[in-house]
Order: C-alpha cells, then sequence, then structure tokens
C-alpha cells in the first residue's frame, strides 16, 4: 500500500521566496520522490550557499541554482558510489592481507607438518618414503611388507593416492606439474585421516604406573580414568539451517573447514579420580604430574606395565567385571560435563566466538557492500546475490551457535593404577 501525503507550501506566486524554495526541494533535490540521507555532506555544505543567493539575489536567484544542483547531485553520487568500492577494496585487502599472512605462516612450518605426517605413516604404519629421483623435495609413500594395514584395506582406501609424487613444501609443489600438496582435502591425508576414524587400535588402553613416591601399601593404590578429547565447531546447528532452509548449493565439508579456520581445532584430557562417589576431575598438581608422564617400558625406576593379556584380572579387583560397563559410561558423561564447566574451557570458547562473529559479520558486510553497489533495477534482477546474503547471514550465526557448544569427540580411554610397587615379581614382562 502506498502512502499519500499533502504539502502545504504557502502562496503560488510568481518570483515568490516560497515557490523558488519549493522549487529547489522538489526539482533540484528532489526529496519529495527519493532520499537523500546519503547526501548529508552535500546538503550540509550546499544549504549556506543557497540562502546567501536568496538574500542577495532575491526567488529569481535562488531558481537559477536548480540545474546546477542536479548536476552537482549527480557527481555526488558517483563519488559516494566510488567510495562504496573504496571501503569494500578496503576490507577485502585488510582480509586478504590476513590470510596470506596466516598462509605464508603455516606454509613456513611445512617441515614440522612432515615429520608430524611420517610420524604416522612411516614410523606408525611402516610405510616407505619414496624420494623423486630428480627433483629434491618431492616424495610419494609406498606400501611395505610391514605396513600395519590389512590388504583389502590398503588396496582400497590408500593404494590409488601412492603412485603421486607430492611436497609438503606449497613453494615446490607449485612448481611442478602433476604434483600434490599434503594438506587438508589433498587424496592421501584425507584417506589416512578416514582410516584412522575406521580403526580403532590404540583407542583404548589399562595400564598400571608403578611410581617409588606412591605409598606401596596394598589397598592405597590410585585408580581412575583418562579421556582424551577433541573439540572443535559443532556443526549440527549448520546442518539444521541447511535443511530448514533446504540450501543445497553448500558444501558440508568446505563449511567445516571455515569453522576450522574460525575455531581451530584443540585436544583435551580430562583425568577421572574413580576411588570416590561420584567420580571426581583430577586437579591435584602431584597427582597430575604423575598421571601426564609419558608411558615408560622396561628399564628403571618408576616403569609402566600394561595390563593386558595375563594381566587383564588385575583390574577385577579394582572395577567387578559386571559393573565394567557401567562404570565406564558414568566416566565417559561425567569426564565430559567437568571439561565443559572448566572455566578456562568457556572462555576458550566465548574468545573464538567473539573473533569469529567479527569475521562472519565482515564477510555479510561484504557481500552487502556489493550489493549496494547496484542500481535500484540490478538489486532487482540479482536475486541470487541478495540470497546469499540471507545465506550467510543465517549459517553465520548457525556457525557461532557451534563455537560456542563445540562438539567433544572421544578419541581414546585409558584405565590407570598408581602404586608404589610393581603389580607383578618378574621385572622381564613388559
Amino acid at each position: 500500500m502506498g502512502v499519500q501525503f499533502c504539502l502545504f507550501a504557502g502562496p503560488d506566486l510568481p518570483e515568490s521566496f516560497h515557490e523558488a524554495w519549493f522549487q529547489v526541494l522538489k526539482d533540484g533535490f528532489g526529496i519529495f520522490n527519493k532520499s537523500i540521507a546519503s547526501l548529508q555532506f552535500y546538503v550540509e555544505e550546499k544549504l549556506p550557499k543557497l540562502a546567501e543567493k536568496l538574500f542577495s539575489g532575491g526567488a529569481k536567484a535562488l531558481s537559477s541554482e536548480l540545474e546546477s544542483i542536479k548536476h552537482e547531485i549527480e557527481a555526488e553520487k558517483v563519488k559516494i558510489d566510488e567510495q562504496y568500492v573504496l571501503d569494500e577494496i578496503d576490507i577485502l585487502e585488510e582480509s586478504a592481507s590476513q590470510y596470506f599472512e596466516s598462509l605464508d605462516d603455516c606454509d613456513a612450518k611445512h617441515k614440522e607438518m612432515q615429520r608430524a605426517a611420517e610420524g604416522w605413516i612411516c614410523q606408525a604404519l611402516n610405510f616407505k618414503q619414496i624420494e623423486h629421483p630428480s627433483i629434491s623435495g618431492l616424495l610419494r609413500y609406498q606400501p611395505s611388507q610391514k605396513t600395519l594395514i590389512p590388504s583389502n584395506d590398503l588396496r582400497t582406501r590408500l593404494i590409488p593416492y601412492c603412485q603421486q609424487y607430492g611436497s609438503y613444501n606449497r613453494r615446490i609443489s607449485h612448481q611442478n606439474a602433476d604434483v600434490v600438496l599434503y594438506r587438508i582435502g589433498e587424496g592421501l591425508i584425507d584417506a589416512l585421516s578416514s582410516y584412522i576414524r575406521w580403526d580403532d587400535r590404540g583407542q583404548a588402553f589399562a595400564l598400571w604406573r608403578y611410581d617409588e613416591s606412591w605409598d606401596a601399601g596394598e589397598g592405597m593404590e590410585w585408580f581412575g580414568l583418562q579421556f582424551n578429547y577433541s573439540i572443535e565447531t559443532d556443526l549440527q546447528p549448520v546442518e539444521q539451517v541447511l535443511k530448514s532452509e533446504n540450501i543445497e548449493n553448500y558444501n558440508l565439508k568446505a563449511l567445516q573447514r571455515r569453522a576450522d579456520a574460525l575455531f581451530p581445532p584443540v585436544f583435551e584430557t580430562v583425568f577421572v579420580d574413580a576411588r570416590s562417589e561420584p567420580m571426581l576431575l583430577v586437579e591435584d598438581e602431584e597427582l597430575l604430574n604423575i598421571l601426564q608422564r609419558a608411558y615408560k617400558g622396561k628399564g628403571g625406576p618408576n616403569r609402566d606395565y600394561n595390563l593386558s593379556k595375563n594381566r587383564t584380572s588385575i583390574i577385577d579387583k579394582f572395577v567387578e567385571p559386571q559393573d565394567w560397563d557401567d562404570f565406564c559410561q558414568r566416566g565417559r558423561l561425567i569426564s565430559e560435563k567437568l571439561l565443559r564447566s572448566r572455566s578456562a574451557f568457556v572462555q576458550m570458547c566465548d574468545k573464538s566466538a567473539v573473533s569469529a562473529a567479527i569475521q562472519l559479520e565482515n564477510r555479510v558486510n561484504q557481500l552487502q557492500l556489493r550489493l549496494n553497489r547496484l542500481s535500484v533495477a540490478e538489486q532487482l534482477l540479482d536475486s541470487v546475490l541478495a540470497a546469499e546474503i540471507s545465506t550467510e547471514s543465517v549459517l553465520s550465526q548457525a556457525i557461532l551457535s557451534g563455537i560456542r557448544q563445540p562438539r567433544i569427540t572421544l578419541e581414546s580411554v585409558g584405565f590407570i593404577v598408581i602404586s608404589g610397587r610393581p603389580p607383578i615379581k618378574s621385572e622381564d614382562e613388559g
């Protein structure tokens, strides 16, 4: 429904001050047909000059300004549009500058990335590193007879990515054709990541930690659980938005990587004291120092014993076999609750959400600036851009929700006993 209004402009007399001023407002500034909010600076500068014309030359001098006002307004609109473009460029340049600076910092650590990746690929899974015969810095990974992956999984999951050479150094990969860059998103790295999730070896353990400083009396042992969690943005709110809004042109993996950039995944370890009911979070520094110590096998004092094979019955002395499942489930629920209630955890999520909100808002603002540069007719035609702005706004809120309440995934769990004596007499068993 249109809005009608009436204007009382005074007597319609030739060369009257009222009539001249009305024409300036109507035909010069055009205030009765459109908004002049964006012309604020021009209007503030022009009005004193018009007042001077009116009092020095009368209504006729004021009317003579109509054409110049029209031309000046058109020129001012061009300046405003140019400023919009410059503002958008500034935002894009700042964002691009920060991105490339971060990318350079990351790429400078390519040797660290290689050591970390090969710690798993070569040392744990026993793949063999094959260097390129003529180009330094290029390599690939080849299975060996000792590779610790079943042949069927090896053939279907990894072999297709083992024929191509790659590099962890971005510069080297760009200088050579048909060379992959070993990063997230590359076939081999993603296949290994998927395989880790599928292969559950090493995700559960039990050990007896002999520490000379602990009371050696029987019944004085400490026992509890260790939970190792990965923490990352929860994309469930994003998935709900994509489903409810019927949005099909967004890749969930791409959104996951956007979320990872805003809230880099972290790992947290929680130790739970199982001697009390309910279980309690371990906060004692002396006890934590013992629990966080690296595994130590044969040789010397303060060694560890793997409670597997012929030692599994030792666990029964601390937890009844029929209670084991409930014991582990309760520990799992309590540990996550305790982790989420940690002040450091809450502060980390809040700080990340504030930083992410700024970056997500900048992204929406960039799209809005692009839309604002279009004419009214172009805006009507460019419904795709308007829809993208709406979608980005909704997705931004969903991502922020997933950062404030991140997803916590249990990666591994262990049962630990601390004692001032070994569980067995024979020291040659590891």
